[in-house]
Protein backbone atom coordinates (compact mmCIF):
# COMPACT_ATOMS: atom_id res chain seq x y z
CA UNK A 1 0.00 0.00 0.00
CA UNK A 2 1.68 3.42 -0.83
CA UNK A 3 1.72 5.79 1.76
CA UNK A 4 0.16 8.63 2.11
CA UNK A 5 3.59 10.86 2.43
CA UNK A 6 4.86 8.92 -1.10
CA UNK A 7 1.33 9.86 -2.53
CA UNK A 8 1.99 13.93 -2.19
CA UNK A 9 5.25 13.67 -3.67
CA UNK A 10 3.64 11.77 -6.61
CA UNK A 11 0.66 14.38 -6.99
CA UNK A 12 3.17 17.27 -6.68
CA UNK A 13 5.55 16.01 -8.90
CA UNK A 14 2.94 15.65 -11.43
CA UNK A 15 1.11 19.05 -11.10
CA UNK A 16 3.45 21.09 -12.97
CA UNK A 17 3.14 18.61 -15.93
CA UNK A 18 -0.52 18.94 -15.64
CA UNK A 19 -0.39 22.65 -15.33
CA UNK A 20 1.53 22.88 -18.30
CA UNK A 21 -0.19 20.36 -20.49
CA UNK A 22 -3.51 22.71 -19.14
CA UNK A 23 -1.50 25.73 -20.39
CA UNK A 24 -0.46 24.36 -24.17
CA UNK A 25 -4.22 23.48 -24.67
CA UNK A 26 -5.15 26.58 -24.23
CA UNK A 27 -2.72 28.71 -25.89
CA UNK A 28 -3.33 25.68 -28.76
CA UNK A 29 -6.95 26.32 -28.70
CA UNK A 30 -6.39 30.23 -28.93
CA UNK A 31 -4.23 30.23 -31.88
CA UNK A 32 -6.33 27.64 -33.70
CA UNK A 33 -9.09 30.21 -33.29
CA UNK A 34 -7.04 33.72 -34.40
CA UNK A 35 -6.45 31.39 -37.43
CA UNK A 36 -9.88 30.76 -38.16
CA UNK A 37 -11.28 34.09 -37.37
CA UNK A 38 -8.35 36.99 -37.74
CA UNK A 39 -8.00 38.12 -41.07
CA UNK A 40 -4.67 40.41 -40.44
CA UNK A 41 -1.60 38.48 -40.80
CA UNK A 42 -0.15 40.75 -37.75
CA UNK A 43 -2.64 39.49 -35.58
CA UNK A 44 -2.11 36.06 -36.57
CA UNK A 45 2.58 36.11 -35.87
CA UNK A 46 1.75 37.42 -32.66
CA UNK A 47 -0.89 35.04 -31.30
CA UNK A 48 1.42 32.44 -32.64
CA UNK A 49 4.56 33.82 -30.75
CA UNK A 50 2.59 33.97 -27.91
CA UNK A 51 1.93 30.27 -28.26
CA UNK A 52 5.16 29.53 -28.61
CA UNK A 53 6.00 31.82 -25.59
CA UNK A 54 3.13 29.97 -23.37
CA UNK A 55 5.46 26.60 -24.87
CA UNK A 56 8.62 27.10 -24.03
CA UNK A 57 9.22 30.05 -21.54
CA UNK A 58 7.99 26.87 -18.39
CA UNK A 59 10.34 24.63 -19.83
CA UNK A 60 13.00 26.42 -19.66
CA UNK A 61 12.12 27.91 -16.19
CA UNK A 62 11.94 24.04 -14.85
CA UNK A 63 15.12 23.42 -16.45
CA UNK A 64 16.80 26.93 -14.68
CA UNK A 65 15.02 25.99 -11.13
CA UNK A 66 16.71 22.45 -11.56
CA UNK A 67 19.85 24.02 -11.78
CA UNK A 68 19.57 26.26 -9.20
CA UNK A 69 18.41 23.47 -7.00
CA UNK A 70 21.01 21.13 -7.75
CA UNK A 71 23.85 23.60 -7.67
CA UNK A 72 26.51 21.49 -7.22
CA UNK A 73 28.96 22.96 -9.99
CA UNK A 74 28.58 26.29 -9.95
CA UNK A 75 31.29 27.17 -12.66
CA UNK A 76 29.60 25.33 -14.96
CA UNK A 77 26.11 25.17 -14.21
CA UNK A 78 25.89 28.79 -13.84
CA UNK A 79 27.65 29.06 -17.29
CA UNK A 80 24.10 26.33 -18.47
CA UNK A 81 21.81 28.66 -16.85
CA UNK A 82 22.61 31.39 -19.23
CA UNK A 83 22.41 29.63 -22.50
CA UNK A 84 18.84 28.04 -21.66
CA UNK A 85 17.85 31.69 -21.05
CA UNK A 86 18.51 32.09 -24.88
CA UNK A 87 15.10 30.14 -24.81
CA UNK A 88 13.02 32.44 -23.19
CA UNK A 89 15.13 35.83 -24.47
CA UNK A 90 14.56 34.38 -27.67
CA UNK A 91 10.56 34.06 -27.40
CA UNK A 92 9.97 36.94 -25.13
CA UNK A 93 11.66 39.12 -27.60
CA UNK A 94 10.26 37.59 -30.66
CA UNK A 95 6.40 38.33 -29.60
CA UNK A 96 7.00 41.36 -27.71
CA UNK A 97 8.71 42.99 -31.01
CA UNK A 98 5.35 41.56 -33.24
CA UNK A 99 3.27 43.23 -30.53
CA UNK A 100 4.89 46.24 -30.93
CA UNK A 101 5.06 46.35 -34.72
CA UNK A 102 0.98 45.45 -34.46
CA UNK A 103 0.63 48.69 -32.49
CA UNK A 104 2.59 51.30 -34.34
CA UNK A 105 6.37 50.86 -32.38
CA UNK A 106 8.66 50.04 -35.22
CA UNK A 107 11.32 51.67 -33.83
CA UNK A 108 10.68 49.72 -29.99
CA UNK A 109 10.49 46.86 -31.70
CA UNK A 110 14.32 47.55 -33.36
CA UNK A 111 15.37 48.11 -29.80
CA UNK A 112 14.09 44.91 -28.47
CA UNK A 113 15.97 42.50 -31.04
CA UNK A 114 19.00 44.53 -30.82
CA UNK A 115 18.85 43.44 -26.97
CA UNK A 116 18.41 39.67 -28.44
CA UNK A 117 21.28 40.01 -30.20
CA UNK A 118 23.76 41.43 -28.01
CA UNK A 119 22.37 38.01 -25.53
CA UNK A 120 23.37 36.12 -28.10
CA UNK A 121 26.85 37.29 -28.26
CA UNK A 122 27.20 37.19 -24.40
CA UNK A 123 25.59 32.98 -24.56
CA UNK A 124 28.37 32.32 -27.05
CA UNK A 125 31.20 33.16 -24.58
CA UNK A 126 29.06 31.59 -21.73
CA UNK A 127 29.07 28.44 -24.42
CA UNK A 128 33.09 28.39 -24.84
CA UNK A 129 33.59 28.87 -20.83
CA UNK A 130 31.06 25.99 -20.39
CA UNK A 131 32.89 23.72 -22.79
CA UNK A 132 36.48 25.10 -20.89
CA UNK A 133 35.32 23.95 -17.70
CA UNK A 134 33.90 21.07 -18.58
CA UNK A 135 36.85 19.51 -19.90
CA UNK A 136 39.37 21.04 -17.11
CA UNK A 137 37.91 22.78 -14.37
CA UNK A 138 41.37 24.85 -14.44
CA UNK A 139 42.26 27.08 -17.01
CA UNK A 140 45.90 27.09 -17.00
CA UNK A 141 45.99 22.51 -16.59
CA UNK A 142 43.92 22.55 -19.38
CA UNK A 143 46.62 25.16 -21.47
CA UNK A 144 49.31 22.67 -20.18
CA UNK A 145 47.72 19.52 -21.28
CA UNK A 146 47.05 21.20 -25.04
CA UNK A 147 50.81 22.10 -24.81
CA UNK A 148 51.24 18.29 -25.04
CA UNK A 149 49.53 18.41 -28.37
CA UNK A 150 51.06 18.40 -31.79
CA UNK A 151 51.09 21.54 -33.48
CA UNK A 152 48.70 20.29 -36.16
CA UNK A 153 45.85 20.58 -34.05
CA UNK A 154 46.11 24.05 -33.72
CA UNK A 155 45.33 24.61 -37.23
CA UNK A 156 42.45 26.16 -38.35
CA UNK A 157 39.26 25.01 -39.97
CA UNK A 158 37.53 26.28 -42.93
CA UNK A 159 36.77 29.16 -43.35
CA UNK A 160 39.76 30.06 -41.88
CA UNK A 161 42.60 27.07 -42.96
CA UNK A 162 44.47 29.50 -44.90
CA UNK A 163 45.62 31.13 -42.10
CA UNK A 164 48.64 29.84 -40.11
CA UNK A 165 48.03 27.18 -37.20
CA UNK A 166 48.61 28.47 -33.35
CA UNK A 167 51.01 27.35 -31.10
CA UNK A 168 49.39 24.78 -28.72
CA UNK A 169 49.18 25.61 -24.69
CA UNK A 170 48.39 28.74 -22.76
CA UNK A 171 48.36 30.64 -25.77
CA UNK A 172 46.22 28.75 -27.96
CA UNK A 173 43.59 28.87 -25.52
CA UNK A 174 43.84 32.93 -24.77
CA UNK A 175 43.95 32.66 -28.99
CA UNK A 176 40.57 31.21 -29.11
CA UNK A 177 38.79 32.77 -25.62
CA UNK A 178 39.79 36.26 -27.35
CA UNK A 179 38.31 34.72 -30.94
CA UNK A 180 34.97 34.53 -29.00
CA UNK A 181 34.90 37.35 -26.70
CA UNK A 182 35.70 39.86 -29.96
CA UNK A 183 32.11 38.77 -31.07
CA UNK A 184 30.68 40.43 -28.51
CA UNK A 185 32.46 43.82 -28.76
CA UNK A 186 31.85 44.10 -32.54
CA UNK A 187 27.89 43.37 -31.43
CA UNK A 188 27.73 45.61 -29.13
CA UNK A 189 29.63 48.44 -31.02
CA UNK A 190 28.26 47.42 -34.25
CA UNK A 191 24.15 47.48 -32.41
CA UNK A 192 25.23 50.87 -31.15
CA UNK A 193 26.74 53.05 -34.14
CA UNK A 194 23.66 51.51 -36.28
CA UNK A 195 21.09 53.77 -33.26
CA UNK A 196 23.27 56.34 -33.53
CA UNK A 197 23.11 56.48 -37.25
CA UNK A 198 19.52 56.03 -37.49
CA UNK A 199 18.64 58.67 -34.94
CA UNK A 200 21.25 60.89 -36.98
CA UNK A 201 20.25 60.51 -41.00
CA UNK A 202 17.46 58.13 -40.81
CA UNK A 203 17.32 54.91 -42.59
CA UNK A 204 16.13 56.67 -46.25
CA UNK A 205 19.71 58.20 -46.04
CA UNK A 206 22.45 55.72 -48.82
CA UNK A 207 25.31 56.47 -46.64
CA UNK A 208 22.93 55.20 -43.78
CA UNK A 209 22.60 52.59 -46.04
CA UNK A 210 25.59 51.42 -47.16
CA UNK A 211 27.02 52.01 -43.44
CA UNK A 212 24.78 49.32 -42.38
CA UNK A 213 25.11 46.83 -44.89
CA UNK A 214 29.03 46.88 -43.80
CA UNK A 215 27.78 46.28 -40.26
CA UNK A 216 25.99 43.37 -40.90
CA UNK A 217 28.92 41.74 -43.01
CA UNK A 218 31.22 42.98 -39.90
CA UNK A 219 28.53 41.05 -37.76
CA UNK A 220 28.78 37.77 -39.81
CA UNK A 221 32.09 37.89 -40.44
CA UNK A 222 32.84 38.05 -36.25
CA UNK A 223 29.91 35.39 -35.65
CA UNK A 224 31.76 32.81 -37.93
CA UNK A 225 35.17 33.97 -36.67
CA UNK A 226 33.52 33.11 -33.07
CA UNK A 227 32.22 29.75 -33.76
CA UNK A 228 35.13 28.46 -35.42
CA UNK A 229 37.14 29.15 -32.58
CA UNK A 230 34.68 27.70 -30.28
CA UNK A 231 35.09 24.82 -32.15
CA UNK A 232 38.61 25.01 -32.48
CA UNK A 233 39.17 24.36 -28.96
CA UNK A 234 37.29 21.42 -28.56
CA UNK A 235 38.73 19.26 -31.27
CA UNK A 236 42.36 19.18 -29.34
CA UNK A 237 41.12 18.62 -26.02
CA UNK A 238 41.72 16.02 -23.50
CA UNK A 239 38.80 13.60 -23.17
CA UNK A 240 36.67 15.28 -21.06
CA UNK A 241 34.76 14.28 -17.86
CA UNK A 242 32.53 11.45 -18.19
CA UNK A 243 28.46 11.61 -18.46
CA UNK A 244 26.88 12.12 -15.53
CA UNK A 245 30.22 13.45 -13.28
CA UNK A 246 28.40 16.71 -13.03
CA UNK A 247 26.14 15.15 -10.10
CA UNK A 248 28.89 12.83 -8.96
CA UNK A 249 30.69 15.56 -7.68
CA UNK A 250 28.56 16.91 -4.82
CA UNK A 251 29.89 17.97 -1.83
Amino acid sequence: MVSPHRLCRSILAWCPCLLYCCAAAVAWRRVVRVIITSPAHEIIAETMAGGFVCLTVPLSMYQIITHLCQFYEPRQQSQIVRIICTVPVYSISSWLSLHLIGHHYSDCAKYVLMIREVYEAVVLVSCMNYLIFYIDADAESLGSRLASKPAITGQHKPPFCCLSSWQMGAEFLRNCKFGVIQYVLVRVLTTLLSVALEHAAGLHSPRVRTALIVMQVANAASQTWALCESMLVRFPSPKPHPPGSLHRTRA
